[in-house]
């Protein structure tokens, strides 16, 4: 690991490997479980997450005990998959079910997810039930080839924006198909992402990119040259963001 750059309250770094990056994000959540006596919440998203963090997350547990009990997992996207014919596709939150919670000693009471089947009402409730326990100790998300985080895409960033449903893009499509190998057909139109008004308010965040063209849109929001609207050009304001990158986002970064 070494810090490849530096920018008011974010500083970015590069892991030569995804078990390296895997550890180090993965040690970082258990530091904060271990630290909390009562309850600590974390925002998570298994899209566009190494799968290497969840292995390493079971590891531990199954190793060292680590104590998930009073952990309250906040989903920061969910897809809509209220049709039949989404019926091959894997949601969000069984993918978390299936690749980490199915592990560890979580209780169902305290994952938290916005239902395909809300309307406006209960999806502004989510925000209002982080907002009530205080706000997010943690948050991990992607950072996507156009600077959003998670599902908020460029149209979508808004500081203030709360959960809300938005529509797809062709890039999320073409993952999602690569991801879960659907058909055409099979992909949903649309997702529920938490709004940047909540992610802003976490304690700390944790971005992870790994690719060359993240790569260089993290390296023009830092340098204040990326002009189209985008998440991330929001969130390096925030006190506290750790940017986590692979060899290859991480070349485009370095000499920032």
């Amino acid at each position: 690991m070494k810090i490849i750059a530096k920018y008011h309250n974010v500083v970015v770094y590069e892991y030569e490997h995804e078990d390296e990056l895997a550890k180090a994000v993965g040690d970082q959540i258990i530091t904060l479980v271990n630290s909390h006596d009562e309850h600590c919440l974390i925002g998570l998203t298994p899209w566009m997450i190494p799968s290497s963090i969840f292995t390493y997350l079971i590891q531990d547990h199954q190793i060292n005990k680590t104590n998930y009990k009073n952990v309250k997992f906040f989903h920061v996207d969910e897809l809509v998959l209220n049709e039949d014919k989404y019926q091959h596709v894997v949601n969000f939150t069984d993918q978390l079910k299936i690749n980490l919670f199915d592990y560890i000693n979580y209780k169902n009471k305290n994952i938290y997810y916005p239902s395909e089947h809300s309307g406006d009402h209960e999806y502004s409730r989510y925000d209002r039930t982080i907002w009530q326990l205080g706000c997010l100790d943690l948050v991990i998300l992607n950072i996507g080839n156009h600077g959003e985080l998670g599902l908020n895409n460029p149209t979508n960033s808004n500081i203030n924006s709360l959960t809300h449903v938005i529509r797809l893009s062709n890039d999320n499509l073409a993952q999602l198909k690569k991801e879960q190998q659907l058909k055409k057909e099979q992909l949903p139109e649309y997702a529920i992402t938490m709004g940047i008004r909540s992610i802003f308010g976490a304690k700390r965040i944790i971005l992870i990119a790994n690719d060359i063209e993240t790569g260089k849109i993290i390296k023009e929001v830092l340098n204040n040259n990326y002009e189209k609207p985008c998440s991330l050009s929001m969130l390096i304001n925030h006190h506290d963001v750790s940017i986590y990158v692979d060899r290859s986002a991480g070349k485009e970064i370095r000499n920032l």
